[in-house]
């Protein structure tokens, strides 16, 4: 072994261990094929990002849905709340310059280094993309987009249950953004960090990375559990099947709990409890709606807090007439995640050539997992073998920069960067939030404008038959 490999059994590799890291096993060499590997749960995260990004659709009252109608409908939502932000009933304040969508720190010794990240990202992209994303709004009646910023949270408390028991985490809320655009398409933007700590660490394993990545993204329950009849009086409860998370509680300045609700939905000492939700099963069953007899999916009431009424969401008692926000994607918000797992020895972290050693002994089934936004599991691959060997190394992953440790994986809905080593943490998280995001911004707006496209089309259709 080389002299300068630390002594830490968290790290327990060598530079001298031979692995090439993550790929089909039919393209390694037998001496990599051997290279340890260490499980989810026994792999150390030193920093996480995860930016949620929720794409909603505005459904206009009757066949009314040309462009401009649609415009102009958005930029009266839009009116609206401005004049709620004059009035201070919201919590919403409006970003006339799209470049400030990650808020400019109030340290002065920060501004510099902000200043210099919003460059590289706004040049980074051609003309015309920045003339879409980063023109500064003198008179917005056309502008492409609308935004609106909260910064009134600083919290986010989650538990996340698993077969394997509770776990609390604690977030800190980097960035709540609002985006209306002209077509009719809203995108609630939420960006958590688990930020290292005293110790160097963020405290999380790779695998509560995994299971958090799964679950918190979750609009509403996909499925609930069956009752269990050995419990006298059990009959009618219903919980939410283990892909959601349990507790949900917003935390402000000072250590303020925003709001809090119990199960019976009252506003006091409590928090959401997402795995009890019998209202919502009888609601979507018995209740259709009134106006149009569609059964619409429930949100949770901790992702309708964050929208604080900006937006009236379908399903809420707001008259016949009135145009209402859509679910338009299933309950897996779209994501962006970047993990750093660079070793950290004696509250340090270590040169980037052990960090990534290390990084080569993570599991090809969890690289996987983390693609495609799986929870963590005890089989060494979330799918079959032979599907992913043939399919994952050149559908999903980007390898340019493997052998420096740093991999990117694609799933769609959800883009995960994960590296060890000082260039990632120091650089290239930074480029994820920043410029990635923005790619990602674009992508999912397309993707829920095409949605919305198709379903006023077929709503046309309805009306005219």
């Amino acid at each position: 072994m080389t002299t300068d490999v630390p002594t830490d059994t968290s790290i327990g590799v060598s530079t001298e261990t031979p692995s090439d890291g993550a790929g089909p096993a039919s393209n390694r060499s037998a001496a990599a094929a051997a290279a340890p590997s260490r499980p989810a749960d026994g792999i150390a995260v030193r920093e996480a990002r995860f930016i949620l990004l929720w794409p909603l659709t505005l459904h206009l009252s009757g066949r009314n849905c040309e462009a401009r109608a649609m415009a102009d409908a958005v930029r009266d939502v839009a009116e609206a709340l401005r004049r709620r932000e004059q009035k201070q009933t919201t919590r919403w304040r409006h970003q006339p310059d799209p470049l400030h969508h990650i808020p400019m720190p109030s340290k002065a010794e920060e501004v510099a280094a902000w200043k210099n990240a919003a460059y590289a990202e706004t040049v980074y992209f051609h003309e015309f993309v920045q003339s879409f994303l980063f023109r500064k709004q003198a008179d917005d009646r056309d502008a492409p987009f609308h935004l609106f910023q909260r910064d009134d949270l600083r919290f986010a408390e989650v538990t996340i249950g698993t077969e394997n028991g509770a776990t609390d985490k604690r977030l800190t809320v980097e960035r709540l953004n609002l985006y209306l655009f002209r077509t009719g398409v809203a995108i609630l933007v939420l960006e958590l960090r688990a930020p290292p700590g005293v110790d160097g660490t963020s405290g999380w394993t790779l695998a509560q990375v995994q299971d958090f990545h799964d679950y918190f993204r979750r609009v509403y329950a996909p499925f609930f559990v069956k009752p269990d009849p050995e419990k006298p009086g059990n009959e009618a409860v219903r919980e939410a099947c283990h892909l959601v998370p349990r507790l949900v509680t917003w935390i402000g300045e000072n250590g303020t709990v925003l709001c809090r609700r119990t199960r019976d939905d009252a506003c006091e000492v409590g928090t959401w409890h997402c795995d009890d939700a019998i209202g919502d099963v009888e609601a979507l069953v018995d209740r259709p709606d009134e106006a149009d007899g569609r059964r619409r999916p429930p949100i949770f009431k901790h992702w309708r807090f964050l929208l604080d009424d900006a937006l009236l969401l379908a399903g809420q008692d707001a008259g016949r007439d009135t145009a209402r926000w859509h679910q338009v994607v299933d309950e897996r918000m779209p994501s962006l995640a970047t993990v750093s797992v660079t070793p950290v020895v004696n509250g340090k972290p270590v040169s980037d050539e052990i960090a990534a050693a290390v990084f080569k002994t993570i599991p090809d089934g969890d690289l996987m997992r983390l693609c495609f936004a799986d929870a963590s599991g005890s089989t060494d691959y979330p799918y079959d073998k032979v599907f992913l060997d043939r399919s994952f190394w050149t559908e999903n992953a980007y390898t340019r920069f493997r052998d420096r440790g740093t991999l990117y994986l694609f799933s769609g809905y959800a883009f995960v960067a994960i590296r060890a080593g000082g260039f990632f943490d120091g650089v290239l998280m930074e480029h994820v939030r920043r410029h990635y995001f923005q790619m990602g911004l674009l992508a999912h707006f397309e993707l829920a404008s095409l949605l919305a496209f198709s379903s006023q089309i077929a709503r046309r259709r309805a009306t005219r038959s």
